[in-house]
C-alpha cells in the first residue's frame, strides 16, 4: 500500500506544478481565449458550443458537446478542453 501512497502524492505534486506552469505561461504570453463564448467548435470528441471559460484550470474552455444527453439539466455536463484543443466549426 505504501507504493500507492507515494505514487498518489507524486501525481498530485506533478498536477500542482503543471497548473503553476500554465498560470505563469498564460500571464507571460498574454494568452487570451481565441474564440468567444457561444462559438461552435470542432474537437477530437466531436463538435459542440463553447459554454464558458473554466475557472479552475488555465486556458480551458467548458464545451457543451452536441448529442451529449447529459449536457442539459439536471446534470449540465461539460467537456473541458484547452484553448488549443478546439477549432472553429
Amino acid at each position: 500500500m505504501r507504493i500507492a501512497e507515494v505514487l498518489d502524492s507524486h501525481s498530485s505534486n506533478l498536477d500542482d506544478a503543471h497548473q503553476r506552469f500554465l498560470v505563469d505561461f498564460q500571464k507571460q504570453h498574454g494568452v487570451q481565449p481565441p474564440f468567444p463564448v457561444g462559438t461552435t467548435v470542432n474537437t477530437q470528441h466531436g463538435h459542440g458550443v463553447i459554454d464558458g471559460i473554466y475557472e479552475h484550470r488555465p486556458m480551458t474552455y467548458r464545451i457543451k458537446m452536441s448529442g451529449d444527453q447529459k449536457a442539459d439539466s439536471p446534470t449540465n455536463r461539460r467537456t473541458l478542453l484547452y484553448f488549443d484543443e478546439v477549432e472553429a466549426a
